[in-house]
């Protein structure tokens, strides 16, 4: 669909446009398929890419072109559920302002309304247990995005990204003020952080904040880091809550668009070695919701056995990556503690490769939840 003078039009194959009336359903590209078009997809792509023309650097595979061919051909039939909302994209720079506007015209309208406050005048703080729960499940921390993320390079770095025309740096998500204020107010009623820092520089402003602030909690990612900033991270307080398999996904994008990097990438040893509490996870759906994964990316700093381990440097031992991996931050039981436990048919520890650390979880005999089982395999019942 394009924009015209008049309103908006579809190419017609012709150079010319067919106009489309303003009450006209149009695509969201939301889309709810069964498995089965996987398989279409596949097949259709060599002959899209066939079709490609030289030099031509926007063509797309379309689902919406997909799906209308296979509506033409009687190979699939269509529900369309309306919605009235809007639908924003940033498909080229110039859309960024746009965007950004409409966002903050919908906050200001209470679409997206501002949580913390309401939190706090409804006397939540964290750590409190949620109603029904059984003692499961607690207040979090406050939770906020400084900045993007290194594939989409928006990650806020205080070089710029390698190999991008226009040079770009990335982008904060809020103002340095505003994340200070945001966490004062988070600090002063009962909160913890919980903020997200991707890019060297967005680190440097989080700890920044958090040292004016005297907030606590963690910090999110923390892909990139200045060495100097490292320390910091230790003397604030603060965790790094970190995601090892994320390191595996990026170790070549790394290499593309942080060439030359004012800070270390994925720095868990530095971080450790730093007597910073380790926080390992999977900002699943980001990575598989499997801890053995993370610990596996932790230890081994690769895959496959066939590659070199990334920053091997980096790599932690075993029993730090375990321990990163529980709520306690320790690998043995004391009494008292929940009796949240995992047993196992054969000791990870003794593992030598990638490939068994990450098949673990076909070891896992058992599960066990606040003192009840919550799974059990046919071996453990005999």
């Amino acid at each position: 669909i394009c924009k015209t003078a008049e309103g908006a039009g579809v190419p017609d194959g012709k150079g010319g446009l067919t106009p489309v009336d303003v009450h006209s359903l149009v695509s969201m590209n939301m889309w709810g398929f069964t498995p089965d078009i996987l398989d279409i997809l596949a097949k259709g792509f060599p002959e899209f890419l066939s079709q490609i023309k030289p030099g031509d650097i926007k063509a797309e595979y379309l689902l919406p072109t997909i799906v209308d061919q296979l509506i033409q051909s009687g190979q699939a039939d269509v529900t369309v559920l309306p919605t009235h909302d809007k639908w924003f994209g940033v498909t080229y720079k110039e859309d960024k302002d746009f965007v950004i506007q409409s966002f903050k015209e919908l906050i200001e309208a209470g679409v997206y309304p501002e949580r913390l406050q309401q939190a706090i005048d409804d006397g939540w703080h964290t750590g409190d247990e949620l109603p029904g729960s059984h003692g499961l499940g607690h207040v979090g921390a406050m939770k906020m995005i400084s900045d993007g993320s290194l594939n989409t390079r928006s990650a806020y770095c205080s070089t710029p990204y390698s190999g991008i025309t226009p040079e770009t740096y990335g982008t904060l998500s809020y103002t340095p003020e505003q994340i200070e204020s945001y966490m004062r107010l988070a600090t002063e009623h009962g909160f913890d952080i919980a903020c997200h820092a991707i890019g060297d520089e967005a680190n440097t402003i989080v700890l920044d904040c958090a040292e004016r602030t005297h907030a606590h909690g963690s910090i999110e990612h923390a892909q990139m880091l200045k060495e100097c900033d490292i320390p910091r991270l230790a003397q604030l307080g603060l965790a790094a809550s970190i995601q090892p398999q994320h390191a595996m996904d990026d170790r070549d994008v790394i290499t593309r668009f942080w060439g030359n990097p004012a800070g270390i990438p994925y720095a868990f040893n530095s971080l450790h070695r730093a007597g910073i509490k380790l926080l390992m996870g999977s900002d699943a759906p980001v990575a598989p919701l499997d801890p053995w994964l993370a610990i596996s990316a932790a230890v081994f700093g690769t895959e496959s056995s066939d590659r070199e381990p990334f920053q091997s440097e980096q790599c932690l031992d075993f029993e730090t990556a375990l321990a990163s991996s529980t709520a306690l931050g320790r690998t043995t039981l004391q009494a008292g503690d929940a009796a949240d436990l995992v047993l196992l048919d054969c000791d990870p520890s003794a593992l030598e490769s990638p490939e068994a650390m990450r098949a673990m979880p076909d070891h896992v005999l058992a599960t066990m939840l606040a003192g009840c089982w919550t799974y059990q395999s046919h071996v453990s019942r005999l």
